[in-house]
């Protein structure tokens, strides 16, 4: 940087440049160079690669040119809907997997350490899976699923219902955070005196702009909503049916868990959703003023422990979408239902795993 100043009315050099020396008057070094021989290098050309979004276990072949003739081919999500049982060479490569260092006989450390982690982490989903006592908690028989389990597994019964081209009525999902965070707002509605507010985390569910939950309320006729009791650390079925208006609560344990308690747990889903629908005005319908109507469906086949409320969650919600909930199966077997399910679930999980990360699950 060059500068210029005075000292005493005298010019003062900075650099290379007196004082006063115009701008015009510095000295331009030319560069020498043959112009004759200077050639235009030729642009690259863009290498032909697939979007992201098509780098999906669902899409089976793509072409990024728009004049192609190859088509984008979408695969319907594989999903075995009830009790029917996956792929035979699909068991069998989830159990090798699941039986690599698996040591039923001791009571804390059911892995080798070896192999309970799981690099890649599997995606289902929210969730993000690092360790085999993730999916030995899923298969156990009488063993409480955490939040993470009902997320995954409501996510991947979204999902097949969506993709799997049944012709059954149209449904969508919720997860445990639409649940804590509508009892969070029942209660300041209530207690607090507060009105509803504009921005509204929530909306985003019934809109379908949600990451991962992108059908609006509009679409479907059935919402299925898993429901915590936090004084009884239990999980219940919420079917929201839109046409009808009401909320149908199925529980796999009524006589322990009394109606009251059942009825008293609802009361946030029962206020707010209508709420919710009349700010987002995605039904066609005019929402009534007024709360949902309630059902407690008994009848249904029971859990005959204390820790299976999770899978009869999920079930329950499967065999109502399917319109089979008459013939559930009585008495239920939780055991093959919470294998056929994490076998389903880890074939899900390694395609993405190995489509985006380009890794094999050890």
């Amino acid at each position: 940087m060059t500068r210029s100043g005075s000292l005493g009315g005298n010019p003062v050099t900075f650099g290379c440049m007196k004082m006063g020396t115009p701008i015009c008057m510095k000295a331009i070094i030319p560069i020498p160079f043959d112009i004759d021989n200077v050639k235009t290098p030729e642009p690259r050309k863009r290498v032909t690669r697939p979007a992201a979004c098509l780098q999906s276990p669902f899409v089976k072949s793509f072409n990024s040119q728009p004049n192609c003739s190859q088509k984008v081919e979408q695969v319907l999500f594989e999903y075995k809907f009830c009790l029917d049982c996956p792929a035979t060479s699909d068991i069998k490569i989830f159990d090798c997997w699941y039986h690599r260092g698996y040591r039923p006989g001791n009571k804390v450390k059911k892995f080798c350490k070896d192999d309970l982690p799981i690099v890649p982490a599997m995606e289902i989903g929210p969730v993000s899976i690092d360790s085999k006592m993730w999916w030995y908690t899923l298969k156990q028989v009488a063993t409480p699923l955490t939040d993470q389990h009902i997320d995954a597994m409501f996510y991947f019964l979204r999902m097949g219902m969506k993709l799997s081209g049944s012709n059954h009525t149209c449904s969508t999902t919720t997860d445990c955070y639409f649940d804590y965070k509508i009892r969070i707002l029942f209660d300041l509605l209530t207690k607090h005196n507060n009105q509803f507010p504009q921005r509204n985390p929530l909306l985003l569910y019934v809109n379908g702009e949600r990451p991962q939950f992108y059908t609006n309320w509009g679409e479907v006729q059935n919402v299925f909503i898993p429901i915590f009791l936090d004084k009884r650390a239990y999980w219940i079925l919420g079917h929201f049916d839109i046409a009808n208006w009401h909320l149908d609560v199925y529980n796999s344990a009524y006589k322990t868990i009394r109606d009251v308690v059942m009825m008293e747990a609802i009361q946030p889903h029962l206020n707010i959703i209508p709420h919710l629908l009349r700010q987002s005005m995605v039904l066609k319908f005019e929402v009534p003023d007024s709360p949902l109507s309630s059902r407690i469906c008994k009848g249904t086949p029971q859990q005959t422990n204390g820790g299976d409320c999770g899978i009869f969650t999920v079930k329950y919600a499967e065999y109502i979408h399917e319109m089979k909930i008459s013939t559930m199966p009585n008495p239920f077997d939780t055991k093959l239902a919470r294998h056929n399910m994490a076998v389903q679930m880890y074939k899900h999980a390694i395609e993405k795993t190995d489509v985006h990360c380009g890794q094999a699950i050890r």
